[in-house]
């Protein structure tokens, strides 16, 4: 990896991280930043970044790799994968009474989430062409998991999951003999054989806490359950450089807390033509309208466009239109402004009712009769409102996965990079100086 490369980009990162506090990522939903890219290269960036536009710099797009691999050690054509492997039989404990004469593998090092320098800096050239420039997201943070990788899925989406007990008799140490049933399930590989799920024993990853970088360094230790056949089978992959994503895969996954666009809608208020519908209206019901009679005047109202004109904010146009956005809880908050037109047009009166419990209390109707509303008849015939409304912000979830791959060595040998032909863009991007 191109180190003068990775230190401008955590120098980029560790700024950044100083001004989140006026910045964030945009919902894609409101603003999608693939958008911004012509179609001969957006799918590419799309198979391998999350996108966000910066919710005040314009000219900012944030990034999340897809994708991450093994991170490295030392600098220029002395990089060394930062990875290892050993191999072990346990002779006392558990497994030595369980399975004795069975191998564990012992694996360890660091991934990084950055993605291939290459990628990146295609990212950056293609960012540039439209004026953008490119930085690593700020995360809220990150949780790493390992999982089962490769695996085949039926026509229906569901992944081939065979299981059955493996019956196992153990003595505790009050030398009294128990028998228990193990589950041990295997799924159908991508190459059609079967693979058990449960591989790993133990497992351990550590993500920076707190707010960060999403382009980071993930340190790792992993355990395998003790089985001769599944460590002479990793331990072959390793020695040709075969990626062990078929075993496990680490992801992590990143939360990240995404600003909403502000919406904006306007109202204009024909006060002279208003106040002659709700004469018209008002005189309809003998000038006593109960609540549904009132919302049905203001729905009706609007629904014509007769006083009273609701118009959108349309930021792909910058132009105010008739159309709602598809977006229920900003049609509801302009439609709270029939409270306050309420109050300009009507007065409340209340009809009150004896109890049929007796003396104990009174009940109330509401009912409203027109205003003499002197101010907006005669001094503000028109008037506009403009309402901006913010859903608030929102939490987002993206994975980056990461695998061991392109990695030859480890049980006592040296750890290399391969020099197979589909791993020369990676071992490319750690010994360049």
């Amino acid at each position: 990896m191109k180190r003068t490369h990775i230190l401008k980009l955590s120098t980029m990162a560790a700024a950044l991280l100083s001004c989140v506090a006026t910045a964030a990522p945009m919902d894609p939903n409101d603003d999608n930043a693939y958008r911004h890219f012509p179609a001969s290269v957006s799918a590419e960036i799309e198979s391998k970044y999350y996108l966000y536009k910066d919710s005040h710099a314009k000219d900012l797009i944030w990034y999340v790799p897809k994708s991450g691999y093994v991170s490295y050690r030392g600098r220029g054509n002395n990089t060394r994968p930062n990875f290892n492997a050993s191999s072990y039989v346990p002779r006392f404990g558990t497994w030595a009474a369980l399975r004795p004469g069975e191998a564990q593998i012992r694996m360890g090092g660091a991934f990084n989430t950055m993605g291939r320098v290459e990628d990146v800096n295609f990212l950056k050239l293609e960012a540039e062409k439209v004026g953008f420039k490119v930085s690593p997201a700020v995360v809220n943070r990150g949780t790493a998991l390992f999982v089962v990788d490769g695996i085949d899925a039926n026509a229906d989406g569901r992944i081939d999951v065979q299981c059955v007990d493996e019956p196992l008799t153990i003595t505790d140490a009050f030398g009294e003999t128990v028998n228990v049933n193990i589950n041990k399930c295997s799924v159908t590989a991508i190459d059609g054989t079967q693979q058990e799920t449960s591989i790993v024993e133990k497992a351990y990853a550590k993500v920076p806490s707190g707010r960060t970088s999403s382009s980071v360094n993930v340190p790792f230790q992993l355990v395998t359950l003790p089985d001769n056949d599944m460590t002479n089978v990793i331990q072959d992959d390793l020695m040709v450089g075969n990626s062990l994503a078929p075993y496990f895969s680490l992801v992590v996954d990143w939360e990240l807390e995404t600003e909403r666009a502000t919406r904006a809608a306007r109202i204009t208020v024909d006060w002279n033509q208003t106040f002659e519908q709700a004469h018209t209206f008002a005189a309809y019901h003998n000038y006593a309208c109960v609540d549904i009679e009132i919302q049905a005047f203001f729905k009706k109202l609007v629904q014509e466009g007769k006083g009273v004109y609701v118009e959108y904010y349309n930021p792909e146009t910058g132009q105010y239109e008739e159309k709602a956005p598809n977006q229920a809880a900003f049609i509801k908050a302009v439609e709270g402004i029939q409270a306050e037109l309420q109050a300009e047009l009507f007065d409340q009166i209340q009809e009150y009712s004896q109890s049929q419990l007796g003396q104990v209390d009174t009940s109330t109707n509401a009912m409203w009769t027109l205003r003499a509303n002197y101010e907006k008849q005669i001094l503000k015939r028109h008037e506009t409102r403009t309402i901006n409304w913010n859903p608030g912000m929102s939490m987002e979830t993206v994975q980056t996965e990461m695998s061991v791959d392109c990695v030859v060595g480890g049980f006592g040998m040296p750890v290399e990079w391969s020099t197979e032909v589909g791993c020369h863009a990676i071992v490319d991007d750690v010994t360049t100086p």
